[in-house]
C-alpha cells in the first residue's frame, strides 16, 4: 500500500510541475475566429489567427474559397492599429507578419470578412 501512495503522489506531483512548466507558453498566444459570415450560406467562419511570439506577431487564414477576402485587425499597446490579410485566399499558407515590439505588443484582434466589410467581435489578445 505504502508503494501505490508513493506511486500516486509522484504522478500527481510531475502533472503539476507539466502544468505549472507549460501555462506561461500559452499565455502568450491568443487566437481569434470569424466572423460567420462566409460560404455559399454565410453562416461558415470566415478563418481564424492570432498572435504568437510574445504578442509581436499576428496572423490570417482565409478558411474558406467563397472568392470573400480575410484580415485580422489588431491595435498595440501605443494605441496604434492595423490589420494583416490572408493574400492568398483559402489557398494553402496565411499572411504572417511582425506589428509589435517587446515593449509594444498587440492587445486586441478583431477577424474581418474584408470583402463584405463584416467583422467578428474584439478579443484580446
Amino acid at each position: 500500500m505504502r508503494k501505490f501512495v508513493m506511486a500516486v503522489g509522484s504522478a500527481a506531483g510531475a502533472l503539476i510541475l507539466a502544468f505549472a512548466g507549460a501555462a506561461p507558453a500559452s499565455a502568450h498566444d491568443g487566437t481569434v475566429s470569424g466572423p460567420y459570415a462566409c460560404g455559399a450560406s454565410r453562416a461558415q467562419s470566415c478563418g481564424w489567427g492570432g498572435t504568437t511570439g510574445g504578442h509581436q506577431w499576428v496572423s490570417a487564414c482565409d478558411g474558406v474559397a467563397d472568392g470573400y477576402g480575410y484580415r485580422v485587425d489588431y491595435e498595440l499597446a501605443n494605441g496604434s492599429t492595423g490589420s494583416v490579410s490572408d493574400s492568398n485566399g483559402a489557398a494553402s499558407g496565411c499572411g504572417n507578419r511582425k506589428v509589435g515590439t517587446a515593449t509594444n505588443t498587440v492587445v486586441w484582434l478583431q477577424p474581418c470578412n474584408s470583402t463584405l466589410g463584416i467583422c467578428g467581435p474584439i478579443v484580446r489578445a
